[in-house]
């Protein structure tokens, strides 16, 4: 597996443009403390639907900005994600 093991913790739909899901890394990622957000744009998040709040996700490309800490790729654990 490639990235960070993370939770969802809230869904926001703001507007198709903006919603996005606040995720609390359940590992140590890079220092990171507290949230990780990634946006729901296809762009971003690899799914069908929106996640499930408590759906373990894995996040990739996580950089920190003004706003806090933002992963710019996200999709759902794969059963090879556990092995």
């Amino acid at each position: 597996m490639v990235g960070a093991l993370s939770i969802v913790a809230k869904v926001l739909k703001v507007v198709p443009e903006r919603n996005y899901a606040v995720t609390l890394p359940n590992q140590e990622v890079l220092g990171v403390e507290g949230s990780i957000t990634f946006s729901l744009t296809k762009e971003v998040w690899e799914g069908e639907g929106v996640p499930r709040e408590g759906q373990l996700v894995v996040l990739e490309d996580i950089a920190q900005t003004g706003r806090g800490w933002r992963a710019y790729k996200a999709r759902a654990v794969r059963p090879e994600d556990q092995t």
